[in-house]
């Protein structure tokens, strides 16, 4: 992997490419909540997609059964099949997690070791695009999901293949992950800002919460905004703020628009 320095976002002049020109997307961890959102609003979209998950006959009662969209069998553990699967695609989108915290490997094997694989294979198949789902928090060792077996200090090493790759990379480090209808929704818009925002200790603005859905058009929007080359923005709901688009998020993380300060 070629290391390649870390750009600053463009402004909002800078043009955005057209979904349609980025190609097939590969969507890695398309079973879990990010991943068949993602799947789902980018068939939505007519982006051809290849969903790759580890047990298809579960996966596809989640995935949308549609033209344009091929489910996969892949791990991210197994370099042999991302090798295959990214041939020919334009860009990868990795929303993969352990299947299990009980088994003390599993974030090593799946954050750290398989965002490896991710990297090297993205970088060989000549990939325009890698977007990685990670977790606020991961640059926080005090962080009390790291009492899982240190996973967010493995998807932090894991980052850091991402950004060392040589391909345009965008990082979201989304809040507590909740889907629509829940008891735990939350209420209000999205914001954003840059990476330790939310996450390093002393914090200096307390987590929050964000829909899957809203992860998921994020990672889309990545894929083509300008302001998502090569950087890493943590992103939560907040209460009382205006819904955006996801284009609106990056743009105000883009013009230097800090989230507002919310209860400590």
């Amino acid at each position: 992997m070629n290391a390649s320095p870390t750009k600053e976002a463009p402004g909002r002049s800078a043009e955005k490419t057209p979904l349609a020109s980025v190609g097939r997307v590969v969507v890695l961890g398309a079973g879990g909540g990010v991943g068949s959102a993602v799947v789902t609003q980018l068939a939505e979209q007519g982006v051809p997609v290849t969903a790759v998950v580890r047990d298809v006959s579960r996966a596809k009662d989640k995935l949308p059964s549609r033209e344009g969209v091929q489910v996969s069998l892949g791990d991210v553990t197994d370099s042999a099949s991302l090798t295959s699967l990214l041939q020919g695609a334009g860009a990868v989108i990795v929303a993969t997690g352990p299947s299990s915290l009980k088994n003390p490997f599993g974030p090593y094997n799946v954050d750290y070791n398989g965002n490896v694989n991710v990297a090297k294979a993205a970088a060989n198949a000549g990939l325009k695009k890698i977007v990685m789902v990670s977790s606020i928090g991961a640059e926080d060792w005090l962080f009390f999901l790291n009492l899982f077996w240190g996973i967010l200090i493995w998807k932090r090493q894991g980052e850091k293949a991402i950004q060392s790759s040589g391909v345009d990379y965008t990082i979201i480090r989304p809040g507590g992950l909740t889907n629509e209808g829940s008891q735990r929704a939350p209420k209000g818009g999205v914001v954003a800002g840059p990476a330790n925002t939310y996450g390093r200790a002393p914090r200096i603005k307390p987590t929050g919460s964000i829909l899957r859905s809203q992860v998921a058009a994020l990672a889309i929007e990545a894929l083509t905004n300008p302001a998502a080359s090569n950087v890493i923005l943590e992103a939560v709901t907040q209460e009382g703020e205006p819904e955006r688009t996801a284009a609106q998020v990056l743009e105000d993380l883009a013009a230097g628009k800090l989230p507002p300060r919310g209860e400590e």
